[in-house]
């Protein structure tokens, strides 16, 4: 887990999920997840490089770091 934090009037949290199996170096791809908790409902995007850390704000933009660079998603 990176974030927990209030999105829209809901509880989310902001996860990372490597991407499995066999990965060329410099290939992967990490997914960054918004979860809510009151409904389970995911939202995801396949993010450049290894996810490293992000932080969620609460108008559901999120800022994440990558071994590509620093990137914001809104």
């Amino acid at each position: 887990m990176y974030d927990l934090t209030d999105g829209d009037g809901r509880a989310v949290v902001v996860l990372g999920r490597a991407e499995s199996g066999h990965v060329p170096m410099g290939e992967r791809r990490d997914e960054l997840v918004w979860h809510r908790l009151d409904t389970g409902a995911e939202e995801s995007w396949r993010v450049p490089g290894q996810l490293i850390d992000a932080v969620a704000l609460p108008d559901r933009t999120m800022v994440f770091t990558t071994a590509e660079g620093v990137f914001a998603l809104r």
